[in-house]
C-alpha cells in the first residue's frame, strides 16, 4: 500500500508538473469525532469557536434548526473535528471553485444622539455606533461584496434631510442582485393610541399632537424612502437599534410584507429598552455585532447568513443584557446567502 500512494504522489506532481508548471502537494484529511455536554450560559456560537468549527456543521450533525440554535445544558452534542494535513490552495492548484459574481452593497448608517426640543435626550452612543456600523461592513468589500457605497447620516439630521438622503441614495441601486441595508440608532416612540411607532429626528416636536405627528419618521414614510425604483425586488435588511424597536418593525413589515422583500432586525422588544453602555462602549446591538468581528471569528473565516447573524446577535445581546433585551427578526425574502464574512 505505501508504495502504490507514492506512485499515486508521483503521477499527481508530473501532471501538475506538465499542465501547471509547479507541483502540488496532496490533501489528507483526518476527522476527530468527540461529543460534548453543553454547559449552563453556552451557546453554539461559543462551542464552534472552541472546536474551530462552523455552527452550521453542528446544526447538521445534531438535527438543529439553524433558524434556532438554542440549546440547553445537558444537551450532547455531536462535533466532527476535520484535521488538514496538509492544505491544497487553489492558486497553487490552478483549480479554482468558479464563485458566484459579488454583490454590491448599499448602506446607509443613521445616528442621531438628541432630539432638538427634548431635554435629557442625548444617546451617548448613537452616532458612533452608526460609523462603527458603516467600517463593519466597509470590511466586507472584496469578499462578500464587490463594492461598498455607503452614506452616514449622523450628529443633528432633520426629518426631511434624513428621507430625503435615503431617497437620492437609494436611486444609485442598478440591480436586483445589490443588497441595501439601513441601519438607525436614535430615539423612537410607542404611540399606543393609534398604533403606531415613531423614529425621533433632531426636529422632533410633541408640543401639539398635528405637530408630533409631522415631525416624527412613521414607519410608513421610512418604507417609501428604501423604495429602489428601478429595482423593487432588490434585497432589503433593516437593522433597527432603537427602542421599541419590534413595535417599528411590525409597522414597517405589516406595509412591506405584499410588496417587497425585506429583512428586518429588531434590536429589542415591543416595549423593551434598547441598551448603550460605557462598559461596551456601545450599545448592546452594535456590541454583539461586532463581536463576529473578534479573532477568533476572524482567524475561522466564519461566513453569516441573516439568520446565523441574527441568532448570533439575539444570543449575546440577552446574555450581556441579562435576558432585559431581546432582539427580534422578521424574514420576508428568500435570501438566503452569505451576508457577512469573519474578515
Amino acid at each position: 500500500m505505501k508504495e502504490m500512494k507514492h506512485n499515486i504522489y508521483v503521477v499527481i506532481w508530473l501532471f501538475s508538473f506538465l499542465a501547471f508548471g509547479f507541483p502540488v502537494l496532496a490533501q489528507t484529511v483526518n476527522s476527530d469525532t468527540c461529543y460534548r455536554s453543553v454547559l449552563k450560559g453556552e451557546n453554539l456560537f461559543d462551542i464552534a469557536k472552541e472546536y474551530s468549527v462552523t455552527v452550521n456543521s453542528i446544526c447538521k450533525l445534531n438535527n438543529i434548526e439553524v433558524e434556532d440554535t438554542r440549546i440547553y445544558p445537558g444537551q450532547q452534542l455531536k462535533i466532527v473535528v476535520e484535521n488538514n494535513v496538509t492544505q491544497v490552495p487553489d492558486s497553487i492548484t490552478g483549480i479554482a471553485e468558479a464563485e458566484a459574481p459579488l454583490r454590491r452593497l448599499f448602506l446607509v448608517t443613521i445616528g442621531v444622539d438628541s432630539i432638538q426640543k427634548k431635554r435629557g435626550s442625548h444617546l451617548k452612543y448613537t452616532v458612533k455606533g452608526a460609523l462603527d456600523v458603516q467600517t463593519f461592513f466597509e470590511l466586507q468589500e472584496g469578499s462578500i461584496y464587490s463594492d461598498v457605497i455607503t452614506l452616514s447620516i449622523t450628529g443633528f439630521p432633520t426629518k426631511r434631510e434624513i428621507l430625503e438622503q435615503i431617497k437620492n441614495f437609494a436611486k444609485k441601486i442598478e440591480s436586483e442582485n445589490d443588497v441595501f441595508v439601513l441601519y438607525i440608532g436614535s430615539h423612537a416612540r410607542n404611540d399606543s393610541v393609534r398604533n403606531e411607532f415613531w423614529m425621533m429626528p433632531y426636529d422632533f416636536d410633541d408640543s401639539d399632537t398635528l405637530t408630533y405627528m409631522r415631525s416624527a419618521i412613521s414607519a410608513a414614510e421610512m418604507l417609501d424612502a428604501i423604495r429602489t425604483p428601478s429595482h423593487p425586488d432588490g434585497t432589503k435588511i433593516l437593522l433597527l437599534d432603537i427602542c421599541n424597536s419590534e413595535g417599528f418593525m411590525l409597522s414597517v413589515a405589516k406595509s412591506a410584507i405584499q410588496e417587497m422583500e425585506v429583512c428586518i432586525m429588531a434590536a429589542c422588544g415591543k416595549d423593551e429598552i434598547a441598551y448603550e453602555t460605557d462598559k461596551w462602549d456601545n450599545s448592546a446591538f452594535v456590541y454583539a455585532l461586532l463581536e463576529t468581528q473578534s479573532p477568533e471569528f476572524r482567524q475561522m473565516a466564519q461566513k453569516w447568513s441573516v439568520k446565523q447573524l441574527f441568532e448570533f446577535i439575539r444570543v449575546k445581546v440577552e446574555a450581556i443584557t441579562e435576558g432585559d433585551q431581546k432582539p427580534k427578526l422578521i424574514l420576508n425574502t428568500p435570501f438566503d446567502d452569505i451576508f457577512i464574512q469573519s474578515n
